[in-house]
């Protein structure tokens, strides 16, 4: 008891014991900050079934990014590395890429899938499944986007390559 009470009449030993305390609690603190994940946005990625009749639903906390688009660009390479549960199948097949040509103010993605890998494939793609799947996609989790135009190759699908029709909601370009 005796030295306890020495210790806290010594007003030096105890300003370097506290210092000490506090110094130890804020490195602490600042590691702890360091090796946290930053501030994540939970997202859903909907895959086909192996079977290909239904989407199976896949949660994700992605980080948070910028801007919009720069968000919306990590989704995309997300979606492109496929599901993390068994018993889905990957969207797109291995080799395709997504590039954002344009979003609009108004809500319009603009959004350009390559060819390869995709066109003159042995196993047919089913172009329309994989459209409507990256539409629910996209339109679930980025509200801000209103409707999605899709081209593969910098061209419009199901319409024939040097047709003069215009663009219209009917042929699916608007």
């Amino acid at each position: 008891m005796n030295r306890i009470g020495a210790w806290w009449q010594n007003r030096k030993a105890l300003g370097y014991t506290l210092g000490g305390v506090l110094l130890v609690m804020l490195v602490g603190t600042l590691l702890v900050l360091a090796l946290a994940p930053g501030p994540r946005r939970r997202v859903v990625f909907w895959f086909p079934d192996t079977a290909g009749a239904h989407a199976n639903a896949e949660w994700r906390y992605l980080p948070r990014r910028e801007t919009r688009r720069e968000f919306l660009e990590l989704y995309l390479a997300e979606m492109l590395l496929g599901p993390v549960r068994m018993g889905s199948a990957a969207l797109v097949p291995r080799g395709v890429g997504f590039r954002i040509i344009a979003l609009g103010e108004e809500g319009r993605l603009f959004l350009d899938l390559s060819p390869e890998n995709l066109i003159g494939r042995e196993e047919e793609v089913d172009i329309n499944r994989l459209f409507e799947l990256i539409e629910k996609n996209v339109l679930h989790n980025f509200r801000f986007v209103k409707n999605i135009i899709i081209t593969v190759g910098g061209d419009l699908p199901n319409v024939p390559r040097f047709s003069f029709s215009p663009l219209t909601k009917q042929n699916g370009a608007l």
